[in-house]
């Protein structure tokens, strides 16, 4: 009976020893493992150097700009410490003009390997085409001022700046840039754009573009909001009560409520044909420009802030602005008869801007 019984705790330590040592295979494989990942990941990242030559960056004046800028050693090489420091491109055409040609750049092929670029500034160059889709830490794009048709940022769901005014763009999808704070389209060809959701959004500049209609419902954040001359005829600004400055001169809007826009600090609404306005809501606002509205006859509740007043073209025949002591500056025409205002800070014309 005692022989079985020994015979049975030899079995069972026998079977624990062996599942034992299955497990200490297995966690050895698994380390194995884990340490060829770790080394195919070093070899990945300490790869060989790059020679700033034509075949890795074909255009002259963005190689010379890698030359100057991200090589720091001199050596004619980019290493690996080189390349992953590399978190801002300036290669700004309009910034450098005088000292570099950094202006005459037209490719960006071999931008690449700068994987951990955070901030890429081309403005004034003659860059036509960029490819974003390896840059998945960038916050700041600006590319104003080129030749670019079309950019893809569905990549970059980092950005928070995003400037593509005066090129060739007609269209942009911001749908993936939730984190966008500062977008500029202006001086395009776009006709239109969803903000829905960029809904941290603090200031959106989209003048003189084709665009005839804009929701900015999604957009409660919204400080600045320039759309000059534009085809737009309708905007609802009941949303934005951070509002700060609100451009919309040169529109085809004719009816304007900024009473819910208790932050107002600016309001231009020359040359169009808006007939009344009433900022008697607006405590803080300091500018108010309404060149050229030939239907306004009157301005309903100017403050005690108010520091500049533009009314010249208006139909305004009087007003009295006795309560505004911090005014500095007031156009008008000749036969606009100003009360409670030294005759100093008063600009007449018989024209208009």
């Amino acid at each position: 009976m005692n022989r079985l019984f020994m015979r049975v705790i030899l079995l069972f330590s026998l079977i624990i020893l062996f599942i034992g040592c299955g497990k200490v295979e297995k966690e050895n494989k698994d380390s194995a493992n884990d340490k060829d990942a770790e080394s195919s990941i070093d070899t990945a990242v300490l790869g060989s150097d790059i020679v700033i030559d034509e075949s890795s960056f074909p255009d002259e004046f963005f190689r010379n700009y890698v030359k100057e800028e991200i090589d720091t050693d001199k050596d004619g090489k980019l290493n690996q410490k080189e390349i992953m420091n590399v978190e801002w491109i300036h290669a700004n055409g309009i910034a450098y003009l005088e000292d570099y040609d950094y202006n005459k750049i037209k490719s960006l092929e071999g931008i690449q390997i700068f994987r951990g670029l955070k901030k890429l500034d081309c403005n004034g160059t003659e860059v036509s085409i960029v490819d974003l889709n390896s840059f998945s830490e960038l916050e700041y794009l600006d590319l104003s001022n080129t030749n670019i048709t079309e950019i893809d940022i569905s990549k970059n769901k980092n950005l928070k700046t995003i400037n593509v005014g005066k090129t060739k763009i007609k269209s942009l999808n911001t749908s993936n840039n939730g984190e966008l704070i500062d977008l500029d389209i202006s001086e395009n060809s776009i006709e239109k754009i969803d903000i829905s959701s960029n809904t941290k959004l603090k200031k959106l500049c989209a003048y003189k573009t084709e665009i005839n209609d804009i929701d900015v419902s999604n957009n409660g954040d919204l400080e600045e909001l320039i759309i000059y001359d534009t085809g737009i005829s309708y905007i609802d600004t009941t949303v934005l009560g951070n509002l700060t400055d609100l451009n919309c001169s040169g529109t085809n809007i004719e009816k304007l409520d900024v009473s819910d826009n208790k932050e107002l600090l600016s309001l231009d609404i020359s040359h169009t044909n808006i007939s009344n306005i009433d900022i008697s809501n607006n405590e803080k606002i300091k500018v108010l420009y309404c060149l050229d509205c030939s239907n306004i006859t009157a301005i309903n509740g100017i403050g005690l802030t108010l520091q500049e007043l533009r009314i010249e073209g208006t139909n305004i025949s009087n007003i009295d602005l006795s309560d505004c002591n911090d005014l500095y500056y007031v156009s008008c025409d000749n036969d606009t008869c100003i009360v409670g205002v030294d005759e100093i800070v008063i600009d007449r014309t018989n024209e208009s801007e």
